[in-house]
């Protein structure tokens, strides 16, 4: 399991596990400094270590919430954060790609093709779903115009950090709000026009099994 040590959702999830099952809680960002990840590479074939821990005999991965990497601290001047950043970034991707012969809910690749959202919705559009007109934009005028062309529209954040204790929700705006939108040059959002749901499902697919 690939997520915060402390996260709360994994003790709903492995108490359906068989009892046959061993699992492991891996943070890759969050341990930096104590049980830091090793590749190890002998006789033509990778190992990988998470602190001492070896790491070999893995059929399933579940790829759930690991710590963010801007929010480690690391015991690096100022001047030199840009350049431990990149070395840890670059160290830790490989982790992802690794069992390649496991299951994986969900595999990476396809975490990073959902968090493209043009992609998205081009996907949903070819698979038959109904989709809403949507602009994701840092133009002010281009973001004005479609509020004002769909009188309604629901308005997203792209951003998946947030300043400490703040958030941002997704809101709905209406043409008679007054808004303000300069700040999108810097902060570009997703602006979809309002549809008034009858009821709404989350459904998630996990192999060939579907769960609304």
């Amino acid at each position: 399991i690939i997520s915060t040590i402390d996260d709360a959702h994994i003790p709903f999830v492995t108490k359906h596990l068989p009892d046959s099952a061993t699992y492991s809680v891996i943070d890759p960002f969050g341990a930096v400094g104590s049980n830091d990840v090793s590749y190890v590479f002998r006789d033509g074939k990778e190992s990988v270590y998470y602190g001492d821990q070896l790491l070999d005999s893995v059929d399933s991965v579940w790829f759930r919430k690991p710590t963010p990497l801007a929010r480690i601290e690391l015991s690096v001047p100022v001047t030199h954060r840009a350049y431990t950043l990149s070395a840890l970034r670059r160290h830790l991707a490989p982790l992802y790609r690794h069992w390649k012969d496991a299951f994986w809910v969900s595999p990476y690749e396809s975490i990073v093709d959902g968090e493209n959202k043009p992609h998205q919705l081009e996907t949903a559009a070819s698979v038959g779903f109904a989709v809403p007109a949507t602009l994701i934009t840092g133009d002010a005028t281009h973001a004005r115009q479609f509020v004002e062309a769909h009188k309604v529209c629901v308005v997203k954040s792209q951003a998946s950090e947030f300043p400490k204790g703040k958030t941002l929700m997704t809101s709905v705006v209406s043409s008679e709000d007054a808004l303000s939108y300069e700040g999108l040059s810097v902060d570009p959002m997703i602006f979809q026009q309002y549809i008034e749901p009858a009821y709404e499902l989350r459904v998630t697919v996990v192999g060939d099994a579907v769960f609304a």
